[in-house]
């Protein structure tokens, strides 16, 4: 595996939890973490589908659109 590949092995390799692919219409998906309920940009677009293509090879969840994130909580 590439250093590239290295830099986002955390996507898929348990170190954090959450991370899934969502496809999209366009493109090869977006990667979202159902846990903190934020999507991570690359802006690379090779690096982008490669990190996307690694994280399915490796067992990430595929979705077919976004879950929705729990309501917001009143700390009054």
């Amino acid at each position: 595996m590439t250093s590239q590949g290295d830099e986002y092995a955390f996507l898929w390799d348990g170190s954090e939890e959450g991370w899934t692919v969502v496809r999209t219409r366009v493109g090869p998906g977006a990667i979202y973490n159902t846990t903190t309920h934020r999507v991570l940009v690359i802006e690379n677009d090779h690096a982008a589908e490669r990190t996307i293509r690694l994280m399915s090879e490796n067992g990430c969840p595929v979705l077919g659109s976004l879950p929705q994130a729990p309501p917001p909580t009143d700390h009054t």
